[in-house]
């Protein structure tokens, strides 16, 4: 049964994540560095940059609080991880324009710092 579960799981894997055609053409004769620059200009061709001011409407799409105190219905309060009280009413509900970069006091806005940092 075990064996059979895990042809069941690995069978897609297999059938599903094969190389698009033609995603390695210019590599065959390729080394050393000049591969790795290729292969560098194929992954950087088929990446979307998001940048950090983008957040706001990412959060409004990901973050929502469809879970504990709104419904699937809800379009603007996030979930803050940090205050969220899953069996209870919470302290803070926080909306995009209640994000922040800092903050010196509990409830003053979610701080998206926590959890996209500008850096690394």
């Amino acid at each position: 049964m075990k064996r059979i579960l895990l042809l069941c799981f690995l069978l897609p894997a297999l059938v599903f994540s094969q190389i698009p055609s033609g995603y390695y053409d210019g590599t065959s004769s390729l080394t050393g560095y000049a591969l790795k620059t290729k292969l560098h200009e194929i992954i950087s061709s088929k990446n979307i940059n998001w940048h950090y001011g983008d957040l706001t409407e990412f959060y409004n799409k990901t973050d929502l609080d469809k879970y504990y105190d709104h419904d699937a219905s809800n379009t603007t309060i996030l979930l803050d991880i940090y205050s969220e009280i899953p069996n209870g009413t919470d302290v803070y509900e926080y909306t995009v324009a209640n994000l922040t970069g800092s903050a010196n006091a509990e409830g003053q806005g979610w701080n998206r710092e926590h959890m996209m940092p500008q850096s690394t």
